[in-house]
């Protein structure tokens, strides 16, 4: 999912971008927080660097899945989050990506992205997969191709998602209330729960 579509591929100033968008007092409360809570995780967060479009980095995770496979694709996607959350990094820009590449273990990234190879298809499925689930912003998670939902849900909420979903079928079968199934059961409620738009799929 693209959040910013319209964006030009050389990128601009990240905290520039963020304050248009969320507005200066917004911004100056929003970095704190993010990065006090992230640290207590473990996260690093940072806000320098430039914010970019994106298609050439949707684009190359659809090559990676292609190339090296599902491990390899995660293995990119989780250098990407590093690369722009933590490192400042422009994952826009082609160098920039074909090194994440290739820390994956990806060969041939820099010749792909110089192509215009799969970029149809990775908008033409990014739109399919929006209106699939009713993607209108970020964090959003699809859980098991099952169960989709938006917005900045807190741990003990997602946590109790993904129990539902793992729980053997006749124990979630016993938490259905006598329900149909058809919202996914003990899942899709627990989806309904973290409203900020959720639906079981």
């Amino acid at each position: 999912f693209q959040l910013a579509p319209t964006l030009p591929k050389e990128g601009v100033d990240k905290l520039e971008h963020y304050r248009r968008k969320f507005g200066e007092f917004r911004v100056n409360t929003m970095v704190p927080r993010m990065k006090q809570v992230g640290r207590a995780h473990g996260l690093e967060f940072n806000y320098g660097g430039r914010v970019s479009n994106t298609l050439d980095s949707h684009r190359l995770q659809l090559w990676a899945e292609r190339t090296g496979g599902r491990p390899k694709a995660d293995a990119l996607r989780e250098i990407l989050f590093r690369t722009y959350f933590k490192d400042n990094g422009d994952i826009g820009d082609a160098a920039t990506l074909a090194a994440a590449a290739r820390e994956a273990g990806l060969e041939g990234a820099e010749d792909f992205l110089a192509t215009d190879d799969l970029l149809d298809v990775t908008v033409r499925l990014a739109e399919q997969k929006r209106r699939e689930y009713g993607v209108n912003g970020v964090p959003f998670f699809v859980l098991d191709n099952r169960v989709a939902f938006s917005g900045a849900q807190d741990a003990k909420t997602i946590v109790h998602i993904m129990e539902q979903i793992v729980k053997p079928e006749g124990d979630a079968a016993d938490d259905d209330d006598g329900g149909d199934g058809d919202d996914g059961g003990a899942a899709g409620r627990a989806a309904g729960a973290a409203r900020g738009g959720a639906s079981g799929l």
